[in-house]
């Protein structure tokens, strides 16, 4: 049975009162330190030391450890399995297993864990979870200015995840926290296990001290050594029924304690599980509405997919039945005319082109022949023939009335003068994009000829036969060019150069 202490846990306070001064958390500590040491002499760990088991007294404002359910003797703990108790944020790692290298360094992190949450409101990470990408903002940065540095990188040491890296006693520990010099306590250390005096611990309630002895003179006949004997004996028999009832008391607690630990871990589980179920089946509806609404979806695009097609073959349908006058105001004498169809398809703007040998311009307007803009309206006289390299984004043409073959961005922009010695009346153009070349007639010179895109390497191809040769074509992928002659009145072909 543990003593009654009627007040406030430190976690109600805590939650009441917010976050404590270096002062305030030192006049709770250091009484809990008084007593933890005197347990650990005992050979004895608490193992469950959190806000929730301390007590701040009504009557004095002391506080009180309490709730040693979880306690056991530290004696042999590296050659027998340790229950495994844990208070997620105040349990260290060793704690998770029931081999743990357990001993007063356990305490000290917890002892830690509430000091970090007494100074910044917030409990710890998970000591699992600090393994292997440690969270934990060290209080020393938290609450630097707040409290002293020594004191505050004392509680940092204390929450240390390796067992080894933390202050092996409390004796220890309170010379890092400015309380006391460090006393030489018996040699606990991490890697082995306490060794400790016979404790010095009050006895189970249900163990009785013996009174004292009063003084008296030696009984006749017996002398005082065998006074000193038999009060030595006495004495060991005393400690042993003391020990062995706190040992059996602390393990009925434990065992107790051990069963409603589980209870609850049963409670959670069956909790979580049911929680689970409902998050899946939620899960699995929300994935079926979303299936119903994708289907309703797609099946409104295709019909609206069919709709349009039919409108478009509508459309198409009334544009076939009959001539379409585009454009038929501002031109004079348009010679020739090119196409961005490629454009239209992929971006639906596509664009015609056109030479003007009677305003002197070249034009270009939409498919439908809106929007008509004028490109080039300067330095040109009677352009005549015009053709497109819609990958380079550039359009060339042959001007009768400068004898030049020139061209420009499609935009009308960068107008160049590629070839302007040699040509008698250029007519008209074609382009082999893919191998640079641009081919033309000559209707005064009587020829075809062609050179590269940048006016370079000028060839004659035909030079006989010819009489006014007007119009030209290519069949690139056949290796075929096309042209008429409105002086022999013919349309004639012949292959293209290499």
């Amino acid at each position: 049975v543990m003593e009654y202490a009627e007040g406030e846990t430190l976690s109600a306070y805590l939650n009441r009162k917010g976050i404590l001064t270096e002062d305030e958390l030192k006049a709770i500590l250091h009484p809990i330190l008084d007593g933890l040491e005197a347990v650990h002499r005992a050979d004895f760990l608490h193992r469950d030391i959190k806000p929730g088991n301390i007590v701040i007294r009504d009557a004095d404002h002391s506080p009180v450890l309490i709730d040693f359910g979880a306690a056991r003797q530290a004696v042999g703990a590296k050659s027998r399995s340790v229950t495994s108790i844990v208070t997620p944020g105040y349990a260290p790692r060793e704690q998770y297993s029931t081999r743990g290298n357990q001993g007063p360094w356990t305490d000290i992190y917890a002892l830690g864990g509430v000091c970090y949450r007494a100074l910044t409101d917030d409990v710890p990470p998970d000591a699992v979870d600090r393994m292997i990408d440690d969270p934990l903002i060290p209080v020393s940065e938290r609450c630097k200015g707040r409290a002293s540095h020594p004191f505050l990188a004392a509680i940092d040491h204390a929450l240390q995840v390796d067992e080894t890296a933390r202050p092996q006693s409390v004796s220890e520990w309170r010379a890092e926290l400015g309380d006391a010099p460090v006393v030489a306590p018996p040699e606990t250390r991490a890697d082995d296990p306490p060794r400790v005096p016979e404790p010095e611990i009050s006895p189970p309630p249900n163990v009785e001290r013996p009174a004292p002895a009063r003084s008296q003179e030696p009984i006749k006949g017996v002398t005082r050594l065998e006074w000193i004997v038999l009060g030595v004996i006495v004495g060991v028999i005393v400690l042993a029924v003391m020990v062995l009832g706190i040992s059996d008391y602390i393990e009925k607690q434990q065992q107790a304690e051990i069963a409603r630990q589980e209870e609850i871990a049963r409670q959670e589980e069956l909790a979580r599980r049911r929680a689970e179920e409902a998050r899946r089946a939620e899960e699995a509806k929300r994935i079926e509405e979303a299936s119903r609404r994708e289907e309703e979806a797609r099946k409104a695009e295709e019909a609206r997919r069919a709709e349009e097609a039919r409108r478009r073959a509508r459309v198409q349908a009334e544009e076939d039945k009959s001539i379409k006058d585009l454009i038929t105001i501002g031109l004079s004498v348009p010679v020739d005319i090119a196409l961005d169809v490629g454009r239209g398809k992929i971006l639906g703007r596509g664009k015609i082109y056109w030479a003007d040998a009677g305003t002197d311009k070249i034009q270009r307007a939409n498919l439908d022949g809106s929007h008509v803009e004028d490109l080039i309206t300067i330095g040109l006289s009677a352009p005549v023939g015009i053709a497109l390299d819609l990958g380079r984004r550039k359009m060339y043409w042959a001007d009768a009335g400068t004898d030049k073959i020139q061209r420009a961005n499609l935009d009308g922009s960068n107008v160049e003068d590629l070839i302007t010695i040699g040509l008698r009346r250029p007519n008209s153009i074609a382009l082999d994009v893919g191998r640079k070349k641009m081919y033309w007639t000559d209707f005064n010179t009587d020829k075809i000829q062609r050179a590269n895109f940048d006016g370079s390497h000028v060839e004659d191809l035909i030079n006989t036969g010819l009489d006014y040769p007007t119009g030209i074509a290519l069949d690139v992928e056949r290796g075929k060019m096309y042209w008429t002659d409105r002086g022999t009145e013919k349309i004639q072909r012949a292959n293209m150069p290499p």
